[in-house]
């Protein structure tokens, strides 16, 4: 229930320590992965292969701080690279939206195991304590068959 969140609040976090440094790393077959700028990049590099994987880490000096918006990218000029470029407002955006939706589908269904658990009326909220199943609410006159 709270990892949503989290990873909302993570997926902030990196795009903004992203405008101030990039990490990546990078196997020895050439294929990569990071962020930097506002943006995650992955691919493949067609170049010689490495020994050993490689992580890398780098600052942003105060003049380069910019966040991309979208795909700076509108196509990769390395012909030995292959690039994808993602916004990373684009997950963080996803997920927050996939979590506000779980979080208010639990909500109403906790509302109605109260409204059940307590014998109320849906409608209302009238108490149908003695009242059969499939009368009419005394409050609301609507009529609700209890389970």
């Amino acid at each position: 229930m709270w990892g949503g969140p989290a990873l909302t609040l993570a997926l902030i976090a990196l795009w903004v320590a992203s405008g101030w440094w990039s990490v990546g790393w990078t196997s020895r077959n050439g294929v990569f992965f990071g962020a930097g700028v506002g943006l995650i990049a992955f691919g493949i590099s067609f170049r010689s292969p490495t020994p050993i994987d490689r992580i890398g880490f780098s600052t942003f000096e105060h003049s380069q701080y910019t966040l991309f918006w979208w795909d700076p990218l509108f196509g990769n000029p390395d012909p030995q690279e292959a690039v994808t470029l993602i916004p990373l407002w684009i997950p963080t955006l996803c997920v927050f939206t996939v979590t506000t939706i779980a979080w208010r589908l639990n909500i109403l269904a906790r509302q109605r195991e109260r409204i059940a658990r307590l014998n109320l009326c849906p409608a209302c909220g009238y108490c149908r304590a003695g009242i059969s199943g499939d009368a009419k609410c005394p409050e609301c006159g609507e009529t609700h068959l209890s389970t």
